[in-house]
C-alpha cells in the first residue's frame, strides 16, 4: 500500500540549497530529499539572515522555503519586536552561544499563518541541536505532530572541550555554558519523538547528558556512484585540507596545519604543495597563510571535485568541535590517503584513514610517509570501498525514514 503524503515542517537554521555550501547544508538537503522522494510535501522555515541571502544569491532551495524573522517584511508592533531581537542577538549569544534564532522563534510566536501551519504538520523535523531548544515550544503549538531532531553536533562534547581549554580568564563562563547546554539537551529530549545522531559515538555523549533521550543513529549520507575516485598514483605531492573556514575549530586547524605542521612536511618534502580550500578567512589571515613557502589558498570553489583531484593525501589537525567530521569522510570515500587527529577520526571507523596522530611531528611524519609509499593508494582505494557502503545515501535514507514506520 502507497503510503499517503505527509506535511513535513523543517525548522533549519540554513535552506535545503541544490548546492550547498557546507557539510551541515548537504544533510539538511539529504534529509529534504528523503522526504520528497516519498511523495512528502515540505515546507523549510529558516531564518532570514546575511549567510543566507549571501547563499540564495549563488544556488536554489529545493523545497518550499520561509525565511523568517526579517523587520522589513513586518509593521508595527511585530517589526518592533523583531529589530529589538536582531538588536539583542549579539548579547545573547555571547551568554549562551547554542541559542537559536530569536527572530525567528518571535515569528512562530505571532504569525498565525506560521502556527497553522505547524498545527497542520504531521512531522516538525528540528536541525541541529540549536533549533532543537524549539522542541518544547513546537510541543505547545503542534501537539498532534511527531517531533524529531538531527544532531549535526551534540553541544555537550563542544562545550566540554570548551572547558578543558578555557584559561583562569574564561573558566567561570565556560562551566555556566556547559550547564546550560547540558539542561537543555535534558529539556529538548524529553519533547522529541527522535532524537537523531550520526555515529554511536555522539549517542553515547547524549544519552550521558539525557539518559532517556529517544536516540537513533543514523550515518551520513555522503557516498552514492556521482561521488568520483581520485586517482593518486604517479602523482606530484600535493597535501589537501577542505574545510568551511569561516568556523573558529576549522581556522584553527588550518592555522596549526600551515604553521607547525607544514613546515616539517616542507622541509622533507621541498616540491610538496599544500592546498588549502574553502571560503571564510579574512584577508589578514590568507596573506599570513601565504607567506608560507609551498602554501595555496583556494577560497571558496564551486567544484570541490576538481580540488580533490590535485590531492595526493589530505590532512586534517582538528582538535576541537564535535559530531563526525564530514570533510573527513568525503576525502575516504574518494580514495585518497586521509591523515587526521583523534577528533577528526571520532564517529568513523578509525581503519579507514591512512594514520591518525596528535601530535605535530607524528602527523607530519604520517603524511611524508604517506606521500612517499606506493602502496597508500592501494590501502585508500580499499578504505573507500568500505566507505561508500557505509555511508552510502541509500542506506541514509532507508535508516532516517524507518524512525517514522
Amino acid at each position: 500500500m502507497t503510503q499517503a503524503a505527509r506535511r513535513i515542517v523543517v525548522v533549519s537554521p540554513t535552506p535545503a540549497l541544490e548546492a550547498p555550501g557546507h557539510a551541515g547544508g548537504q544533510l539538511v538537503s539529504s534529509i529534504v530529499m528523503s522526504y520528497r522522494s516519498l511523495g512528502d510535501h515540505v515546507v523549510l522555515l529558516a531564518p532570514s539572515t546575511a549567510p543566507t541571502l549571501v547563499e540564495l544569491e549563488r544556488t536554489k532551495v529545493i523545497c518550499d522555503t520561509r525565511l523568517l524573522g526579517r523587520p522589513r517584511d513586518n509593521r508595527g508592533l511585530r517589526r518592533l519586536l523583531l529589530t529589538l531581537a536582531h538588536r539583542a542577538m549579539p548579547p545573547m549569544l555571547r551568554w549562551d552561544p547554542y541559542l537559536p534564532w530569536i527572530p525567528l522563534v518571535l515569528d512562530l510566536l505571532t504569525d498565525p499563518s506560521l502556527r497553522a501551519l505547524l498545527r497542520g504538520a504531521d512531522v516538525v523535523d528540528l536541525q541541529w541541536e540549536e533549533y532543537g531548544r524549539l522542541a518544547p515550544l513546537v510541543k505547545m503549538l503542534s501537539p498532534g505532530s511527531l517531533i524529531t531532531c538531527m544532531f549535526h553536533d551534540v553541544n555537550d562534547q563542544r562545550a566540554t572541550r570548551r572547558l578543558h581549554a578555557a584559561d583562569t580568564t574564561s573558566i567561570k563562563k565556560a562551566r555556566r555554558q556547559l550547564r546550560q547546554v547540558q539542561r537543555a539537551e535534558r529539556r529538548l529530549t524529553a519533547r522529541l519523538d527522535a532524537a537523531f545522531v550520526l555515529s554511536e559515538k555522539d549517542k553515547k555523549v547524549l544519552t550521558s547528558v539525557a539518559p532517556g533521550a529517544p536516540t537513533r543513529v543514523v550515518p551520513p549520507p555522503l557516498a552514492d556512484s556521482s561521488i568520483p575516485m581520485v586517482d593518486t598514483e604517479h602523482r606530484e605531492a600535493a597535501v589537501g585540507f577542505v574545510s568551511a573556514l569561516g568556523r573558529q575549530e576549522n581556522r584553527d586547524a588550518a592555522h596549526r596545519l600551515v604553521h607547525s605542521v607544514w613546515p616539517l612536511i616542507h622541509q622533507a618534502l621541498p616540491d610538496a604543495r599544500l592546498i588549502l580550500v574553502g571560503g571564510g578567512l579574512d584577508l589578514s589571515t590568507k596573506a599570513g597563510f601565504l607567506e608560507v613557502p609551498g602554501v595555496e589558498v583556494t577560497g571558496f570553489v564551486d567544484d570541490l571535485d576538481a580540488q580533490y583531484r590535485r590531492f595526493s593525501a589530505t590532512l586534517s589537525p582538528i582538535s576541537t568541535g564535535a559530531g563526525v567530521k564530514f570533510k573527513i569522510l568525503e576525502s575516504i570515500i574518494r580514495g585518497l590517503p586521509t591523515i587526521t587527529t583523534s577528533v577528526g577520526i571520532e564517529g568513523i571507523e578509525p581503519d579507514l584513514a591512512e594514520a591518525v596522530g596528535d601530535d605535530d611531528a607524528e602527523l607530519a611524519r604520517a603524511t611524508i610517509a604517506a606521500l612517499q609509499d606506493t602502496d597508500a593508494p592501494k590501502r585508500a582505494r580499499a578504505a573507500s570501498a568500505q566507505a561508500r557502503q557505509l555511508y552510502s545515501r541509500e542506506r541514509f535514507h532507508q535508516e532516517y525514514q524507518a524512525a517514522f514506520r
